[in-house]
């Protein structure tokens, strides 16, 4: 693959995730997204084919940095499990701050279509698999030794995961009240991610969450 062609890949890409972020699935044009990134409509159709097939490219890469996102701070050797657990849920709540239709996005199409949960169900494999048998028998050794509460690694991982999607799912609703308790959103999102912080290191350390 030429530069040029490489270039024009990633500029189709990018129009394109701002189409769907949009506009979803079913209301984005490809014309527009081709519009957008300075390319023909047959050079789009060249590259991705169909419709289908850029907005899948988009789903996967999106929702894999998302993933790893959280994956990466464990992936480091540096620091206790909690240390590492602290970075990987500041990292996937800041990643979530600069994307944060994100999250509205892909519950809207997995609610819409149903058979996308397939496409994201092969994409946290895909991302997470390795990583997460290596974090369960980490964990389970912590447990042997009463150092954190009992807990399944994909309990844990959708424990982060819920807490921080619902901040910016229920964002466009919660900041005409934030308002009241925070001088910018900023303010607001930083005292949230604190507290998701806070709620998920206390349900493995403190003892009062032991069944």
């Amino acid at each position: 693959m030429t530069i040029q062609s490489s270039t024009s890949e990633r500029a189709i890409l990018e129009a394109a995730e701002r189409e769907f972020m949009s506009k979803g699935y079913d209301g984005a044009k490809t014309q527009s997204i081709a519009k957008t990134a300075g390319v023909t409509h047959a050079m789009l159709h060249y590259y991705f084919r169909t419709k289908e097939n850029l907005f899948n490219q988009v789903f996967k890469e999106k929702t894999g940095i998302m993933m790893q996102s959280i994956i990466s701070a464990f992936q480091d050797t540096k620091g206790s499990f909690i240390e590492r657990l602290q970075k990987g849920i500041e990292a996937h709540f800041d990643f979530l701050a600069q994307n944060p239709d994100l999250p509205r996005f892909v519950i809207n199409e997995l609610i819409s279509k149903p058979e996308r949960a397939e496409l994201l169900k092969e994409r946290v494999k895909d991302v997470a698999g390795n990583i997460a048998g290596k974090l369960q028998k980490e964990m389970k050794e912590l447990i042997a030794a009463c150092e954190i509460n009992d807990i399944k690694i994909i309990d844990l991982l959708l424990d982060i995961a819920s807490l921080n999607l619902f901040v910016f799912i229920a964002f466009p609703i919660v900041k005409n009240f934030s308002g009241f308790f925070y001088k910018s959103d900023k303010e607001f999102l930083e005292a949230r991610k604190k507290e998701t912080t806070q709620i998920i290191i206390n349900r493995l350390l403190n003892k009062q969450y032991a069944v």
